[in-house]
């Protein structure tokens, strides 16, 4: 059997079937979000591990979704604004990763960021997890 091609039609069509969401549902970003939940309600105070690993833990997988989500916050208001689906862009992902590190540093480093989120607690170490970040670009 001979295998179509697409026109230029339908891979205009592929393309604006974009949801604005889709990069948090691939395998890695649902991985994340799963560690976390798991992290969160079931390890931490279960002494199965140390409390500074499930910290860790929670900051890793919270530092790699959280570009994610917050690129497709942007790209759903955009969409909402009448602006079209679109796929997630480089340039994107790189601003919503530059804010990301700014506010995590913000928040453990700035006594007035970390008071405004109760339940935050102020720990320079878990700075040493922004290179998951890095990874958040690769993937």
């Amino acid at each position: 059997m001979a295998r179509q091609t697409k026109t230029a039609p339908e891979e205009h069509l592929r393309r604006e079937t974009v949801l604005p969401a889709d990069e948090l549902l691939r395998p890695c970003p649902v991985a994340a979000v799963a560690l976390m939940a798991l992290n969160d309600h079931v390890l931490k105070g279960a002494d199965l591990l140390p409390g500074w690993l499930t910290g860790k833990l929670s900051d890793v997988a919270g530092l790699f979704f959280f570009p994610l989500l917050l690129s497709a916050l942007v790209r759903s208001l955009v969409w909402a604004s009448g602006g079209g689906r679109r796929p997630l862009s480089r340039p994107l992902l790189l601003a919503t990763i530059a804010a990301t590190a700014l506010a995590f540093t913000a928040l453990q480093l700035a006594p007035c960021v970390g008071q405004m989120l109760p339940g935050v607690t102020q720990d320079p170490s878990d700075l040493l997890a922004l290179p998951v970040l890095g990874l958040t670009w690769l993937v």
